[in-house]
């Protein structure tokens, strides 16, 4: 996961019973058929919608007509959805300031009160949780199917539906613009029920000719709209084919496939130097427009398919270099290199303080949870906090490199406030207090190089 929210890495083990939920944007575990049931799109007229089993309310039902006239958003999330549960702060303040306009109404599976409220004890994000929830209420996800999570539906006051978006789009100007009235200029959040992944990118269709008996082939599109990013591996051996798909995957982690055959699932932003092109077009940044807009953009569709004889290294060889000669179509090189990059040296100060050194016997226990509440390590190996890969300090710009004179493997307590990754100079201060502190270096490390020409940008969709 690229965009990490740490406290689900915990919140999992804790709450066995959340397993099946799912993290943003990826596809819902149990999708949601129509039936026959009405299905309500952008401009459909909408019914009185009765929003029943709800808790956090003044009745156990409510519908849309008793809010006649408000601004309703109904948002569909799960506990586990990491960018469904981050707006909420912010949701409850607009909520609040809006009350007399806007009527934010959230619907989720769980159907258990208890279940409900344990989850609001470990994810931070719901500690002042006072929203309208409706328990799981078959007829709105019927009413308003979906793939992925999260899934908002904007209806004005006059109970037409004006915008389905993801909960980024939760804004006070967006607020503002809705409560205008008319149409809303955001692309529309349409999930694709039922996608095939299996079936090819390319079909061999001729008049009176038959298809040949071994089809193999490679292709690479732009964004697929209403389904959500896919890694399958298929092997048929009735036809004697391995399928290798990568749908809807940033164009980042495309490079990175190019570069093992395979991908490692991530590219991480402090190990990537974009030599030409705009880094954003790899990473996305936050507060650089909308997570959609950036992914249809950004976003790109590769598939293969090969014997099944040939062996996984085989397979591994050949997709590295026909995505290298894929991604040379649109101008993107990619390599790994070692290079010089910038990073902060965690050091010990001078001033006598103890090292934060864990004591025997501890629980080993985390809860990072920046930026909505203080952060408890307890136990911890030094290499946990700062591993590129799994440091709970992945919201920092810069890696941090460990120069305390302690191994990786020391274990450590350490508590932090809810601000302490907002800028260098805050973590540096928080430190402070145990004897630490950061200071600017340089390191040599393996990287992603990337140089874009940008041979796609002025393509007509």
């Amino acid at each position: 996961m690229h965009y990490r929210y740490f406290a689900l890495k915990f919140a999992f083990m804790l709450l066995p019973a959340f397993t099946g939920t799912v993290l943003a944007q990826t596809a819902v575990s149990a999708r949601i058929g129509t039936g026959n049931d009405q299905v309500y799109r952008i401009g459909d007229k909408l019914p009185d919608l009765q929003f029943k089993n709800l808790i956090n309310y003044s009745a156990s039902q409510t519908s849309l007509n008793a809010h006649k006239g408000k601004l309703v958003i109904i948002d569909f999330w799960e506990q586990g959805c990491s960018l469904c549960m981050e707006i909420f702060p912010k949701v409850q303040k607009l909520q609040e300031k809006y009350k007399d306009k806007m009527q934010f109404i959230t619907v989720t599976k769980l159907t258990d009160k208890k279940q409900f409220a344990r989850g609001m004890e470990i994810f931070p994000a719901l500690k002042h949780f006072k929203l309208p929830t409706v328990l799981l209420d078959d007829q709105l996800f019927k009413n308003f199917p979906f793939e992925s999570i999260s899934h908002l539906v904007w209806i004005n006051g006059n109970g037409v539906v004006k915008a389905i978006t993801s909960s980024d789009y939760v804004t006070e100007e967006n607020i503002q613009l809705a409560l205008k009235g008319g149409d809303l200029p955001w692309p529309v959040k349409n999930d694709v029920l039922n996608f095939e992944a299996g079936r090819p990118l390319l079909h061999f269709e001729a008049d009176r000719v038959k298809p040949p008996s071994e089809l193999f082939y490679s292709a690479l599109t732009a964004h697929i709209d209403g389904i959500d990013p896919i890694d399958q591996n298929l092997e048929d051996t009735i036809n004697n084919t391995y399928t290798y798909i990568r749908y809807n995957h940033p164009v980042g982690l495309i490079c990175d496939v190019s570069l093992t055959g395979f991908g490692s699932g991530r590219i991480d932003p402090k190990l990537l130097v974009v030599e030409e092109g705009d880094k954003n077009r790899f990473i996305f940044t936050k507060g650089k427009g909308y997570r959609n807009v950036w992914q249809m953009k950004n976003s790109y569709c590769y598939t293969i398919r090969l014997p099944l004889s040939m062996t996984q290294e085989e397979r591994g060889e050949f997709i590295k270099n026909d995505l290298t000669r894929w991604l040379g179509v649109i101008g993107i090189t990619a390599k790994m290199e070692e290079r010089e990059i910038p990073c902060y040296d965690l050091v010990r100060t001078a001033d006598g303080k103890p090292f934060p050194l864990s004591k025997k016997g501890k629980e080993e226990k985390a809860k990072a949870v920046y930026p909505f509440d203080s952060s408890h390590f307890t136990n911890i190996p030094l290499a946990s906090l700062f591993n590129v890969d799994y440091g709970y300090f992945n919201e920092f710009p810069h890696l941090i490199m460990n120069k305390t004179g302690y191994s990786d493997s020391t274990r450590v307590d350490l508590n932090f406030s809810a601000d302490y990754l907002s800028s260098p100079e805050q973590f540096k201060k928080e430190l402070q207090q145990y004897g630490l502190d950061l200071v600017p270096a340089t390191t040599r490390m393996k990287v992603h190089v990337i140089s874009d020409k940008g041979y796609s940008r002025n393509l007509k969709p």
